[in-house]
């Protein structure tokens, strides 16, 4: 992916989620990480009970 649309990516995520309220960014993005590490400790607990 070229760096150019990358950096678009990053500025439409910034302009769309953080700008709009800030305070809240924190909350967000703690619930984005729970569900990443929830999702990925269920995929290890299929794993290891195959």
């Amino acid at each position: 992916m070229p760096r150019w649309l990358v950096a678009l990516i990053i500025i439409l995520i910034i302009i769309v989620f953080i700008l709009p309220n800030p305070a809240g960014t924190g909350s967000y993005l703690g619930n984005a990480i729970d569900s990443i590490v929830i999702f990925f400790r269920s995929i290890g607990q299929s794993v290891n009970s195959v």
